[in-house]
């Protein structure tokens, strides 16, 4: 007796009585087979060889088929076994032609839709065929279970849903690939192209073909090819002027050379794209400290080469002297024999400084060089511009030198005793002649604080001495002035001890003080009195106005010395643009207005609940808490008060942030970052509400970086449409910017919008209620979370996946000895089993394990539970009490005690699925039920594909060729 059983020959006897005879099996030689090679699944542990081609496999109750096309007449359908005119339909679980064949392509049923094609157009139709989305699109992938299905349509890509309809923005030219998966939110991972965008609207797209690093010079740019070389390109175009043959280009900021490393030699590359030293065979180039001199070493180690900033070789150094060398500013010193030499850029010749044992560096102040001969205990001094003040060119005074600084551009020199001996700029000019000198002998000058190089140099503060000489201000032109009325001189600009001024102040508009019998008198830049008469006290100036006060009477005057009226006050303070805001009274909540100083009138009646002061015309106020805009020096809101805070960003640019019904505590722990959004000048948007946005301006390009979270923006000051980052990066090399977009991973909503970012990529969520994990590159541990993103568990270390129904937690990993094995864990994260080798989902409580022989066994999870038990080298999921299983090189299935319950006589098989499977031979493909009954079969007659019933009728074509005889 046979051990199979007694359906098994039933299906054995209705496989020889339903197959198609020697002539069809004949005609199969060389032709296409019903059971196709499988793709390759490198994660698969347990990968089938064929798949099922005659009758695809079952999905959601539906099996493709290819067969001829309902739209041709079947006289006009090939013979050759070509499936020229054939079409693809759908059969249903119980072997019907559900679906009649008239699509060029079709793809499984997914999620209720299945994607077909029909006249070079894709569309979605339903398990009944009709079309739920028109054929419309260039390209499509399957709906996912959120209902969202990606589609290409006139060179877009996008989301639909189940109707067709878009949802969420388009995905536009700068991403290169969408990978959308199951779940509810659905997983998606957004790959992007690197894009480079030129000042003139030029878009390129690409990958790694060309990378842009650093502005080289005017019209030069140093990139590389795809095979990591350097080289320089023009900005025009983007051609190579010197190939990429480096292996590296450094551009320093600041300095006139770049480096480049080439394969036999070392070379320096000027701003003009001029190779120095090619062929000279130089080992090694170091710019030497950050002056603009290069060290550059010759062949075998016969001394080293000084370059300067303009390319030119200037002195050979034997390897002795060339340790001794030393930059002190922009100069390089270096020992030639018995003299000390400096190299002044700009400058054909080296300076000869002295006599190298006795003269030394005594100190380095912003580019001012002090030496000292130590033999006479005289000091010199090089100037940044290259002035040598030296021996009989020095000042006499040279020799009580104690003390330097440098304020302004310029070298303060004093004595031991603080006394300022004279002050030296960068060309070696001395601001005091000896007639200042000597007038300012007995003064005690202090620096001003400015950085304006026009503006008032010192002023002379009281000294210790019984001198007759009073109060004076030395000025940019050396001059010393001074008047005898004078007792005491001030400056009325705040500095660091006041807080910065609200604008810089030109020299001069620079404003002083100077206290006599007659009162206080207004001194104009260079100390002259001004017309306002003498006061009792005048103050700092602040936005271009200062309070003074005359006969207890406070008035309000400009740099001027202009009396401006007031409005009646209780406080009044100046805020830039000619305005002031003021109240009326001392009230707690006390209401401030407007008023117009120049103009001498109310411009807002006091309303308002704060106001900053104005910057480019322009103020920020609140009419009371929640609502804030921005007004105009006419009391115009160009913004509406209808906002929670406002932010300026630069002239044209705000950041407005979102009002709230209910305040919110903005430290709270669970508080979320406020919706922000940009707009222009007058409130209309530029970029929508984003979670916290901020704001922060590039120097180097005057482009403005917009952040929220991960994601980034960029806009220009005028405030053009926004260029979106993601959470890349970008580099600015000549008239090109080069985008660089991290990919965005995370999850979309029904409605194609973001409902959580994730720094990398999840599984998908599965199981009710729906879960994730997060690997351990999201935090410190790989954690299971919600659809907030919220951690609902903390999974042990490893690489977890869900199970499609979300019930399993599954990682699988190496053991301590490098051997593999998988563990099981619930929802919570708590392993229930670790099994040696390779695992598959558990199904019906059983899992298949693939050991290091790549012999697959079943393994109960669930005590009791029968098992095969021997090993195979096929072994699949156990489904409706069925496992597919090999027996040599065929495949059937098995059943729970290992006995074949459907003979192994088929090449391809599917897993069983609501009681049903489809299988293979070479010749045919048929859908089968658990007892291994064929319900419906395809295969190649007379040169087309035939689809026959479950008692062996033709059910399609449902006439045959004429030239096909029966």
């Amino acid at each position: 007796m046979s051990k199979f059983s007694s359906p098994l020959r039933l299906t054995l006897l209705a496989l020889a009585l339903q197959g198609f005879g020697s002539g069809a099996a004949a005609e199969m030689v060389g032709l296409p087979n019903c059971a196709a090679p499988a793709d390759y699944v490198a994660d698969d542990p347990m990968p089938a060889s064929h798949v099922n081609a005659c009758i695809r496999n079952l999905s959601e109750r539906r099996a493709a088929v290819l067969l001829p096309s309902a739209l041709e007449e079947i006289e006009r359908v090939p013979t050759d076994a070509s499936l020229g005119r054939h079409a693809w339909g759908f059969l249903d679980e119980n072997g019907r032609l559900a679906i009649v064949p008239r699509f060029e392509e079709a793809r499984d049923f997914r999620n209720g839709r299945a994607a077909v094609k029909r006249r070079g157009k894709w569309g979605f139709i339903d398990t009944r065929g009709k079309f739920a989305v028109p054929a419309r699109f260039d390209a499509v992938e399957d709906f996912v279970s959120s209902g969202l299905a990606l589609v290409h349509e006139k060179g877009v890509r996008k989301l639909i849903d189940r109707d067709g309809r878009q949802v969420g923005a388009a995905f536009d030219h700068t991403v290169q690939e969408v990978m959308l998966r199951d779940g509810l939110p659905a997983q998606v991972n957004v790959i992007y192209h690197q894009e480079l965008r030129s000042d003139d609207g030029v878009r390129q797209y690409g990958d790694s073909a060309i990378q842009l690093h650093k502005t080289l010079g005017p019209g030069l740019i140093v990139g590389s090819n795809e095979e990591g070389r350097y080289g320089v390109l023009e900005d025009e175009g983007l051609d190579w002027k010197i190939q990429p043959t480096y292996h590296e280009i450094e551009v320093t900021d600041g300095a006139p050379l770049a480096l480049a490393v080439a394969e036999e030699e070392v070379v320096l590359i000027d701003r003009k794209g001029t190779e120095i030293g090619r062929g000279r065979g130089f080992e090694r180039i170091h710019r030497i400290d950050r002056s603009n001199f290069w060290s550059a070493q010759l062949p075998e180690y016969k001394g080293w080469v000084v370059i300067d900033g303009e390319g030119r070789e200037r002195v050979t150094l034997k390897e002795k002297d060339a340790q001794q060398t030393a930059v002190q500013g922009a100069f390089l010193i270096y020992p030639d024999g018995d003299v000390l030499k400096a190299l002044v850029p700009g400058q054909e010749s080296a300076l000869t400084l002295g006599a190298k044992g006795s003269l030394e560096v005594a100190d380095e102040i912003d580019g001012y060089v002090v030496f000292r001969d130590t033999a006479s205990g005289r000091y010199s001094l090089l100037t940044p511009k290259g002035t040598w003040m030296h021996g009989d060119q020095a000042p006499a005074w040279m020799t009580e030198l104690g003390h330097a600084e440098v304020r302004a551009g310029r070298l303060w020199l004093r004595d031991g005793g603080q006394r300022l001996l004279n002050i030296v700029d960068a060309d070696g000019h001395l601001l005091m002649d000896e007639a200042t000198m000597k007038a300012s002998a007995d003064l005690l000058l202090v620096k001003l604080p400015f950085s304006d190089p026009q503006a008032p140099v010192a002023m002379s503060r009281a000294s210790h001495c019984q001198c007759e000489s009073g109060p004076a201000l030395l000025l940019a032109d050396g001059t010393l002035v001074t008047d005898p009325s004078w007792h005491e001189v001030n400056v009325l600009e705040p500095d660091d001890d006041y807080g910065p001024p609200a604008a810089p102040v030109a020299a001069d508009q620079v404003r002083f003080a100077a206290t006599t019998d007659a009162g206080v008198v207004l001194l104009d830049a260079r100390g002259k009195p001004m017309s306002l008469p003498p006061q009792k006290h005048i103050g700092l100036f602040d936005h271009g106005y200062a309070y003074a006060l005359q006969d207890d009477q406070v008035q309000l005057i400009d740099r001027d010395g202009k009396i401006h009226a007031l409005p009646e006050n209780f406080a009044l303070e100046p805020i830039g643009a000619g305005m002031a805001r003021y109240v009326r009274d001392a009230a707690a909540d006390a209401r401030w207005g407007l008023y117009d100083l120049r103009a001498g009138q109310e411009v807002m009646s006091p309303q308002l609940a704060w106001v900053r002061p104005f910057v480019d015309g322009k103020a920020v106020a609140a009419l009371a808490p929640g609502r804030v805009g921005v007004i105009d020096a006419q009391g115009n809101w160009h913004i509406p008060a209808d906002y929670a805070g406002i932010e300026r960003v630069n002239g044209g640019l705000w950041l407005v942030q979102q009002a709230q019904d209910t305040p919110v505590d903005p430290d709270a722990e669970d508080a979320e970052p406020p919706l922000v959004k940009l707009v222009d000048a007058e409130g209309k948007d530029v970029l929508g509400w984003q979670p916290g946005l901020g704001a922060s301006e590039r120097q180097d390009d005057g482009l403005i970086v917009l952040h929220a979270g991960s994601q980034r923006w960029l806009v220009g000051a005028d405030g053009a449409e926004p260029i979106a980052l993601g959470n890349g990066y970008y580099t600015r090399a000549g008239r090109w910017m080069q985008i660089s977009r991290q990919p965005e991973f995370g999850y979309l909503d029904a409605q194609g919008g973001w409902q959580l970012r994730t720094e990398t990529p999840g599984t998908p969520f599965s199981g009710q209620p729906a879960r994730a994990v997060m690997p351990l590159g999201y935090a410190n541990e790989p954690r299971l979370i919600d659809g907030a993103g919220k951690t609902v568990a903390t999974l042990p270390p490893g690489d977890w996946q869900a199970s499609a129904d979300g019930k399993w937690l599954i990682n699988q990993r190496l053991d301590d000895d490098g051997e593999p094995e998988i563990q099981y864990a619930d929802t919570n994260g708590k392993v229930l089993h670790t099994l040696e080798g390779y695992g598959t989902t558990p199904s019906e409580d059983v899992v298949v394990l693939k050991d290091r022989d790549n012999l697959a066994r079943a393994v109960a999870l669930k005590p009791g539970t029968p098992v095969p038990p021997v090993a195979y080298r096929y072994l699949g999921e156990r489904h409706d009490g069925l496992a597919l299983a090999n027996a040599g090189d065929s495949v059937g299935y098995l059943d729970a005690r290992g006995i074949f319950a459907i003979a192994p006589a088929y090449v391809a098989a599917s897993p069983f699925s609501g009681q049903r499977a489809v299988v293979s031979t070479d010749a045919q493909s048929m859908l089968i039920d658990t007892q291994g009954r064929v319900l419906a079969r395809a295969g190649l007659q007379c040169g087309i594909r035939v689809l026959y019933g479950a008692t062996g009728e033709r059910l399609w074509p449902l006439t045959l060729p004429a030239s096909c005889q029966p």
